[in-house]
C-alpha cells in the first residue's frame, strides 16, 4: 500500500511543480481568404498549417493601427462604465439622504415627543425629548442621563414657566443628534425632575432647533427637516 502511495505522489509530483504555461492561438486563411482563429494546431486543416500565425496575446493579430482602436473603444467604455456607477451611487445617496430628512416623532395633543441621541465620552443613548421653542436651551432629566455617569458639570441657573429660577448643571455633550443633523461639542442643562414623566426625558430647546429649517406633519408624525444640501 505505501509503495502504490509513493508511485502516485512522484507521479503527481511533476504535474504539480510544472508551470504553467501560456496560452497560444493560430490564426489562417482558407482558400476563400477567410481568417479563422483556433487555440489548438490540431484544429487546422493539414493544407493551410503552412500559412498558418503563432500569437500569445489577444489582439497580437491586429494591426497597430486596429490595435489602437480596440484599446481606445476600451478606455471609452471603461469611462462610460464608470460613470454609469457614480450616478448610481449619487442616487442611492441622494435618496438616503432625502429619507434622512424625514424623524419620525410621536405627537400627543399639542406636545412632540422627538428621540435624540447623546455622547457623552465614550458612551452614548437615545432619549424622548419634547420640542420646545419656549425653551432656549435643551435640557435633560438628570435620572435620564444617569447612565452617562457625569462627573464634571458646571452650576447655573435656569428660569422656569412665572419666572422661578432653579439650579441647573451646564454639561458639555459630545454631540446632540436629532435626525440627520449633529451638533458636536453642545452644552445642554441637566436639571431634577421634580414632576417624572415616562414619556419624556426633557427638552429639544431652541439652541438646537434655530439652526435647522424643519415643518412638522401632523397627520404623519413626523419632522420634515429642510435639506442643507440638493
Amino acid at each position: 500500500m505505501l509503495k502504490k502511495v509513493l508511485i502516485i505522489c512522484l507521479v503527481a509530483l511533476p504535474l504539480l511543480m510544472a508551470p504553467d504555461s501560456p496560452a497560444k492561438f493560430f490564426k489562417y486563411r482558407d482558400e476563400n481568404g477567410r481568417l479563422f482563429f483556433v487555440d489548438d494546431e490540431s484544429k487546422i486543416p493539414h493544407q493551410y498549417r503552412v500559412n498558418k500565425t503563432t500569437y500569445k496575446e489577444e489582439l497580437d493579430h491586429l494591426t497597430p493601427l486596429e490595435r489602437k482602436t480596440v484599446l481606445e473603444q476600451r478606455r471609452r467604455n471603461l469611462i462610460r462604465e464608470k460613470e454609469k456607477e457614480r450616478k448610481r451611487e449619487e442616487q442611492v445617496n441622494r435618496k438616503k439622504y432625502l429619507q434622512s430628512l424625514r424623524t419620525r416623532v410621536e405627537i400627543e395633543g399639542k406636545a412632540v415627543y422627538v428621540p435624540v441621541e447623546i455622547k457623552h465620552g465614550w458612551k452614548k443613548m437615545t432619549l424622548n425629548l419634547v420640542l420646545d421653542t419656549g425653551a432656549s436651551m435643551t435640557v435633560f432629566h438628570k435620572d435620564a442621563v444617569s447612565e452617562l455617569e457625569i462627573k464634571e458639570a458646571e452650576l447655573g441657573y435656569g428660569q422656569g414657566v412665572g419666572g422661578y429660577t432653579f439650579t441647573v448643571e451646564k454639561v458639555k455633550f459630545r454631540h446632540i443628534k436629532v435626525g440627520p443633523f449633529t451638533e458636536k461639542d453642545m452644552t445642554a442643562a441637566i436639571i431634577h425632575n421634580y414632576n417624572p414623566s415616562p414619556r419624556h426625558d426633557g427638552l429639544l430647546g431652541m439652541d438646537f432647533l434655530m439652526k435647522h429649517n424643519y415643518r412638522i406633519d401632523y397627520k404623519n408624525q413626523l419632522i420634515l427637516w429642510e435639506p442643507e444640501i440638493l
